[in-house]
């Protein structure tokens, strides 16, 4: 089998995954399709993020395909209003490239036939030979489907001119064809008798990418010369060269089906160029986030967020990102292009402008070596395994050895681990866990130190350490140090799925083993309660805590709860710990923050700044301080670039912003400092050096800056900003997971 024929077999596999895909999507309601069913061998239960996105992009495709009905509709009132003479039924024309397994055809006709029911509607389907005869068979094996068919039904295996008409209907024909050779399209068209003069849709849903740009121009060329009133819809991969998009790039070259042109047209606006220069006459380009957050009706989202537990918006919103929706029109579908112009307000597209002119500096992200560190300060001479985690919390304690010198550790707590070969690797390569006991180093409640750079070590404890009687793992839960036991800190919060909260406190005491140089911890667990408001679900708690001369352990907490509250919740906190374990009692306020996964920074012993956020699906930019003395709120500003999901610290009156994502943006830097006094702000995209990367190209290293933590460490110099761990589950692409810790100085970022 020939290299060029062996790829053709793997694209037609995507076929097949999408189709599982999809199905698995309808299974789980969010969309009625009752002809899927016949076209998949495997049922299969996707990801939520993955129905999430086969959604997103069937009911962007679906938007755009009923706008055309609707508007042949209006036109042919608007001619009989005219008194125009013609047939009595009108001709239209949809035809759809690389159809696969798709059942538009058949959900049209059975959900929308007063559509249809004034034309001599012509739907034809184009794919690899191979995929339509077994296309064909199915539909030829279930009435629910013939029927649809309008006699005679003709079954053909000719080659007419490098095509196979397949099977034929009046209203339906599927047609064997290779789309490379583009010069058979004329013949396609006049063997089935098209009228060019009629209404016509092109859909192409992530086909295009698999065909060299030299045939896909000539498509695009071509359709736009014969067709005199098109539509066409290209459904598309963009944005191919910030991580999400590496990561992305890499699952298709992994999959041995790699996308030849997004790279030629990676932003949206490539689209719009694309077309243009092919001889359509108007276009309109988004990406799938805009649709969602712009195009689909509230009450749909309401019912979206009702289907299944849901809490991975970074992931989500980055996947949208990554595809465009390209539009493009001749002749009388001009106005269904107007439809999907840019849905920005005039100050909104300010906001845009400033945005595309921010000037945004390099500043060196720094990895460290990870390595296990004893307690004496001798690192290991072996190489560090991989450490990748997500959704997990980090705090510093300070801890003592016998001289009297203390010890500084960042503790990790928590979190999804990434796993080699089924099992967690926690240590030197040597130390794993993951076989059942949960147990990390060489016993419950001993943790192996690592070197994390400059006069730091790091430690993690895993849910199952922290709790045996957990099933999953805690996410998205907050850390907060004891205020007088530089030992000891709380877990509060989080959660282990999106319904099942963390009701739970934890106290975890650490000391130091001298003579076998590792860190040992007692975890006591307090009473169970639902804490902050926590029985809503969907937790993600993040706590600060507060000085005070006179209530120690004083803490504010700001959660984001479920999707149906598009808020985060502020209650204030006192922790105590007894012989016993902790207690916890709580003090709620009369104030919420209007916005979900913002982030919370201290600005001096009471007063928090919280920033950015999601509310509505749309990222906002607000900056407020609420302060805790008088639970005031001014507002201190706006950041350039919205965004949430990402972390933040107050060092010097400057507001420090690493990473996150944006629904509006394709091109968010890495860190923003925001001088909560002047009001300026100033960008940076980080720089790692190659040697960091595990591709064999030594390309710089994939970091994904959305599910990490990161500690502000000011007590010595070089003073710095540590990043750990982060990354996502990236739709079907995989899991991606930063594989390195590393930091940003902050001398060169203020």
């Amino acid at each position: 089998m020939s290299t060029a024929t062996h790829i053709d077999k793997q694209i037609q596999k995507t076929n097949d995954f999408s189709s599982v895909s999809k199905y698995s999507m309808c299974a789980a309601g969010y969309v009625d399709d009752r002809f899927l069913q016949h076209f998949v061998a495997k049922k299969v239960k996707r990801a939520p993020t993955i129905n999430r996105g086969y959604y997103a992009r069937m009911k962007a495709i679906d938007t755009v395909v009923l706008d055309f009905l609707n508007n042949a509709n209006e036109c042919l009132a608007a001619s009989d209003e005219a008194g125009s003479s013609r047939a009595s039924f009108a001709p239209l024309n949809i035809i759809v490239l690389g159809a696969g397994y798709d059942t538009l055809f058949f959900r049209l006709h059975d959900q929308h036939s007063e559509l249809l029911e004034r034309f001599t509607a012509r739907y034809v389907e184009i794919d690899y030979l191979d995929v339509c005869i077994n296309k064909s068979l199915m539909i030829q094996d279930q009435a629910e489907m013939k029927e649809f068919l309008y006699p005679p039904v003709a079954i053909d295996s000719v080659d007419h001119d490098g095509h196979t008409v397949v099977l034929e209907s009046q209203n339906y024909a599927l047609v064997g064809f290779d789309m490379r050779k583009t010069t058979c399209f004329a013949s396609i068209f006049k063997q089935l008798r098209l009228d060019c003069s009629a209404p016509t849709l092109i859909l192409a849903e992530v086909v295009l990418p698999y065909i060299d740009d030299s045939y896909v121009t000539e498509i695009f060329r071509t359709m736009a010369q014969v067709f005199e009133n098109a539509l066409f819809i290209n459904y598309e991969q963009v944005e191919p060269t910030d991580p999400y998009g590496r990561f992305m790039m890499q699952h298709f070259e992994r999959q041995k089906t790699p996308l030849l042109n997004t790279h030629r047209y990676p932003t949206v606006n490539s689209h719009l160029e694309r077309f243009l220069s092919t001889g359509w006459k108007a276009t309109a380009c988004l990406s799938v986030s805009e649709f969602w957050s712009y195009f689909l009706p509230e009450e749909e989202k309401l019912r979206i967020n009702a289907l299944e537990p849901f809490d991975e918006h970074e992931e989500f919103v980055e996947n949208l990102r990554h595809y465009v929706l390209a539009l493009a029109a001749t002749g009388d579908c001009f106005d269904i292009i107007e439809n999907y112009r840019s849905p920005l307000s005039d100050q909104e597209l300010a906001k845009a402008s400033q945005r595309a002119a921010a000037e945004v500096s390099d500043v060196a992200a720094v990895p460290v070596s990870d390595r296990r560190q004893a307690v004496n300060g001798v690192v290991s001479d072996d190489p560090a395994p991989e450490f990748g985690l997500l959704g997990h919390a980090s705090t510093e304690v300070k801890l003592l050895k016998s001289s009297g010198e203390s010890v500084h550790v960042v503790v990790l707590v928590g979190g999804v681990p990434k796993q080699h070969e089924g099992k967690i690797v926690c240590g030197d390569g040597k130390i794993v866990c993951g076989d059942g006991d949960g147990v990390c180093g060489d016993g419950d409640g001993v943790c192996l130190m690592h070197d994390l750079g400059p006069g730091m070590n790091r430690i993690w404890i895993s849910s199952a350490q922290l709790d045996k009687t957990l099933k999953r793992s805690l996410v998205q839960h907050a850390v907060v140090p004891h205020s007088t036991l530089r030992n000891t800190i709380f877990i509060t919060g989080g959660r282990t799925s999106p319904l099942a909260p963390n009701l739970v406190v934890y106290a975890v005491e650490f000391s130091l083993d001298e003579v076998r140089g590792v860190v040992r911890f007692s975890v006591k667990k307090g009473p169970k309660t639902a804490l902050l408001n926590s029985e809503q679900g969907s937790i993600r708690c993040q706590a600060l805590p507060l000085a005070d001369d006179v209530d120690v352990n004083m803490a504010l907490a700001v959660q984001s709860l479920n999707a149906e509250l598009q808020s985060s919740s502020i209650d204030y906190f006192h922790f105590e710990m007894k012989e016993d374990g902790p207690t916890v009692t709580q003090a709620t306020t009369d104030t919420s923050y209007p916005a979900r996964f913002a982030s919370t920074a201290l600005w001096g012993p009471r007063r928090v700044v919280i920033s950015g956020g999601l509310r509505d699906d749309l990222a906002v930019s607000n900056i407020f301080l609420f302060d805790t003395t008088s639970d005031d709120w001014p507002y201190l500003g706006e950041m350039t670039f919205p965004r949430f999901g990402h972390t933040s610290h107050v060092y010097n009156d400057h507001l420090i912003v690493i990473g996150g994502v944006s629904t509006v943006d394709r091109a968010l830097p890495d860190i923003s400092v925001f001088n909560l006094v002047t009001k300026t702000e100033k960008h940076f995209r980080m720089r790692f050096p190659t040697s960091a990367s595990a591709d064999k190209d030594k390309k710089e290293p994939l970091v994904m800056l959305f599910n990490h933590t990161s500690l502000l460490i000011s007590r010595n110099e070089p003073k710095r900003i540590v990043i750990l761990g982060g990354g996502g589950n990236c739709f079907s692409f995989g899991t991606h997971f930063n594989s390195f810790s590393f930091y940003v100085e902050l001398s060169a970022i203020l």
